[in-house]
């Protein structure tokens, strides 16, 4: 694999090396490694079913001791509506209204998340918003035919001269249609739900990882909404936001595993899952956080399961690379966020577990990209399925 000093500059501006990205290709190439399921976890094989009276222990001591510790709640948000919308974006590149009629369009090519979208057209917390922006563009909605209609309603949601939807970040879309005609955020859930569980002496802490792009909306939503919610639930709100590192993206790439170029011919790189976000998690400061439950522990080997953890996991086993096969006596870890589970060679007492991508064989010291300074997990495939002990 070959790149261009042009190619060499974006890649090092990233925080990446050519390394590293040539690795991401060999990793497309050869496919990513599996386990071998045995069963699920279930109640008295992985998972710890509390009774009420436990339940209403657990609860009690919590909110005894909550005051006296740190909470916080992590949030991904940098995700955008665009892999959401794939289906209607499709929609508005293949369908003309002048030239076929909508029902005979959809049978013919069985769209049938168009089918419900356009059944459930009304019902959607956007539905005013469109129509008003409709009209605003001297368009007639209720003149038009059906053909027209979706076709300018999901033309009018996606345009980026429009509302331009699927350029946003799914946390700041309309998400939820309340009682006299309120229209609530995912963003503004969040902030709802911090309050009832996730605060401490009348503040509610929450940590959101974005794309910088959109940090000016994220900060004028909070803006919007704030006093409305701090009246409502009584809580004061300390809100924080990072960024997912460019030096975690992924290099995109043809069928034929070539690097897929832009229109400029410029490397398209894309970010990655919540795996990339353990640096941003690892730089917070908090006893308790109500996203994601990490845990400095080693596992023995392949289906151990530990309920002090207050995790359930599926039992496994083995672990099969490139090359390796199947080998039960190493140490496993499974990166939460990722869902990846990676073999490792046995690490040294406090030392970080060690990852061996496919096909590099044993005795690489690579750090899995997702761990940091996490020094061991769980494996964990999914269903992902948590049992949060407080027992002190």
């Amino acid at each position: 694999m070959s790149f261009t000093a042009k190619d060499i500059q974006q890649i090092e501006k990233k925080g990446l090396t050519v390394k590293q990205v040539e690795e991401q290709i060999d990793l497309f190439k050869s496919g990513i490694p599996f386990t071998n399921i045995a069963e699920a976890a279930t109640v008295s094989s992985g998972i710890l079913k509390l009774g009420d009276n436990a339940i209403a222990e657990l609860i009690s001591y919590f909110e005894k001791e909550k005051n006296n510790i740190s909470l916080l709640k992590f949030v991904p948000a940098s995700g955008a509506a665009s892999r959401m919308f794939k289906f209607l974006f499709q929609f508005l590149e293949d369908y003309n209204p002048k030239e076929t009629s909508l029902d005979v369009y959809l049978s013919k090519h069985n769209l049938k998340d168009m089918s419900v979208f356009l059944d459930g057209l009304e019902k959607f917390p956007f539905y005013n918003q469109v129509l008003e922006k409709l009209a605003s563009e001297g368009l007639n909605y209720q003149e038009l035919s059906s053909g027209e209609k979706a076709w300018h309603f999901v033309n009018t949601m996606l345009n980026k001269d429009q509302l331009n939807f699927g350029n946003q970040p799914k946390g700041l879309l309309p998400f939820h249609d309340y009682k006299d005609s309120v229209i609530s955020t995912a963003f503004e859930e969040h902030l709802f739900e911090a309050a009832l569980y996730a605060s401490n002496q009348s503040t509610a802490k929450l940590h959101f990882t974005i794309s910088e792009q959109y940090a000016n909306l994220f900060a004028e939503e909070f803006k919007h909404v704030k006093d409305r919610v701090e009246e409502k639930t009584g809580v004061q709100f300390d809100v924080s936001y990072s960024y997912q590192q460019s030096s975690t993206d992924t290099i995109a790439v043809t069928p034929e595993d070539e690097p897929f170029r832009n229109d400029d011919g410029t490397v398209l790189f894309r970010p990655s899952g919540h795996g990339a976000l353990l640096r941003n998690l690892n730089a917070l400061d908090a006893d308790i956080d109500h996203n994601y439950i990490v845990r400095k522990t080693t596992i023995s080997g392949p289906g151990i399961l530990d309920n002090s953890l207050g995790v359930a996991v599926l039992k496994i086993t083995g672990l099969r690379t490139a090359g390796w096969g199947t080998s039960p006596d190493r140490h496993l870890r499974g990166c939460i966020l990722c869902h990846n589970p990676h073999q490792l060679r046995s690490p040294g007492p406090g030392e970080p577990g060690r990852w061996n991508p496919a096909g590099t064989g044993p005795d690489s010291d690579r750090s899995h990209p997702h761990d940091e300074r996490v020094t061991a997990r769980p494996v964990l495939t999914p269903p992902l399925i948590f049992s949060l002990n407080l027992s002190p």
